[in-house]
């Protein structure tokens, strides 16, 4: 039986969309492994996620494209501010009908292992970046289409 070997799609063949979604992915999916080791509810798989969730997800990698360089810090005040801009309030417990959400704090404020979702964020993005040599492919894509998510 012949071997087959899966070949990541390129940028070019997927396009910007496609190629932030897949990103998107990953990332949602290691997060919901690492909440499932806190002993905390991990959510359902990427494709029963909340469309608000993927969404704001995608949006974290495309700016993350558009600027790699960027602190856990500032990705953290760029999801405040989605959030913010989406009527999102600090809450004790998420609440997604209510629109409250305990990290809804400055990153300083955020306990270690909330803080760790975006360094897990970070790095999966810049891999994936670095791994396929995409970084400035993505960047020129993602500025040409005015892509934002």
């Amino acid at each position: 039986m012949e071997k087959v070997i899966y070949e990541e799609p390129t940028v070019e063949e997927t396009g910007i969309e496609e190629t932030v979604k897949a990103i998107a992915q990953v990332c949602y999916e290691a997060n919901r492994a690492y909440c499932a080791t806190l002993g905390g509810f991990s959510g359902p798989p990427w494709h029963g996620a909340p469309k608000w969730h993927q969404d704001s997800i995608k949006k974290g990698v495309a700016h993350f494209i558009k600027n790699w360089d960027l602190t856990v810090e500032q990705l953290h005040e760029l999801w405040l501010n989605d959030k913010r801009e989406q009527g999102w309030t600090y809450g004790p417990v998420l609440n997604e009908a209510e629109k409250v959400h305990p990290c809804f704090v400055p990153y300083g404020s955020l306990p270690v292992e909330q803080r760790m979702k975006d360094y897990l964020f970070s790095h999966i993005v810049r891999a994936y970046l670095e791994a396929y040599g995409a970084i400035d492919q993505l960047k020129a894509a993602a500025e040409t289409k005015g892509y934002d998510a």
